[in-house]
């Protein structure tokens, strides 16, 4: 995995990194196709917020597939072993003791949104890095969707 020690530092110091290409291209095109089977198949859920996954459609507007480490897609399989090395190499670097992940894939339709927000629910401390992972291909500044950090 491409995941140097200047990027673990970049990480400890400022609490975020930005890695281009990082993730092999081949995986992210499964991905993609998997993403657009789903949504043409009507197999996407709209997505929900806290532990119940509530529906709230004035906090986010996006669809979901949740990953479950049982599947039988190939994508996915591949997506979860891919990010489990990542997992380990995240411990190794950091000595942060994450022992699983959970994670989904999301369709974002023009004009949809997911508002500011944290990655942790109400009195937990599971959540202890996250991960994003842009599959829109040919994506240009303009086109939206950008991660803001506050």
């Amino acid at each position: 995995m491409p995941l140097g020690d200047h990027h673990l530092d970049q990480l400890a110091e400022q609490g975020w990194v930005e890695i281009d290409n990082l993730v092999p291209t081949s995986l992210c095109q499964e991905l993609q196709a998997h993403l657009d089977q789903l949504s043409q198949s009507s197999q996407l859920k709209p997505a929900g917020i806290g532990k119940q996954a509530q529906r709230t459609a004035e906090m986010r507007s996006d669809h979901i597939h949740w990953l479950e480490p049982t599947t039988n897609h190939s994508a996915e399989q591949s997506w979860l072993n891919w990010i489990d090395e990542l997992r380990h190499t995240l411990n190794q670097g950091l000595f942060i003791g994450a022992q699983d992940y959970e994670g989904h894939l999301a369709l974002y339709p023009k004009g949809s949104f997911y508002k500011a927000h944290l990655d942790q629910h109400k009195g937990q401390q599971s959540r202890l890095i996250t991960a994003i992972l842009y599959l829109t291909p040919d994506w240009q500044d303009g086109d939206g969707g950008e991660l803001k950090f506050y």
